[in-house]
């Protein structure tokens, strides 16, 4: 079954096309390497797919359906935002418990895992001053 998906409208897919698309969203998410996802704070959107760069998360918004989204843009990037806000929310009312775990380890496996530069915080002196 392949369904075409070029701005299909929403409202007429079929649980049976909506479970072929996570798949194809696992899918997609295997073939990235790793380092592709990354977290990010952002002000005013959850995520941000940057063509074939990469695609970055706001780690303080709800990560599946943020995942699905921009990996949804990843696979179709003609489809205008709308339908991929659509497809997003009838997808994320899909998926059980068990595919969950499933996009969540794909995307775990697909994040940069080097520790990243820490820097030092100085401490500041305190000067006490002694009464005599």
């Amino acid at each position: 079954m392949n369904p075409p998906m070029k701005n299909l409208d929403p409202k007429e897919l079929t649980q049976a096309q909506l479970r072929y698309y996570f798949r194809r969203i696992i899918n997609r998410i295997h073939e990235k390497p790793r380092g592709f996802f990354q977290f990010k704070k952002m002000r005013g959107t959850c995520g941000i797919w940057e063509c074939d760069e990469a695609i970055k998360i706001d780690f303080r918004k709800p990560l599946v359906p943020t995942v699905i989204h921009e990996v949804l843009h990843d696979l179709y990037p003609d489809n205008w935002e709308g339908w991929t806000l659509r497809v997003e929310s009838k997808i994320v009312n899909v998926i059980n418990s068990y595919d969950i775990y499933k996009l969540i380890t794909a995307f775990l496996s697909k994040l940069d895992k080097t520790p990243k530069k820490r820097y030092a915080v100085k401490k500041r002196r305190v000067k006490h001053s002694r009464k005599k």
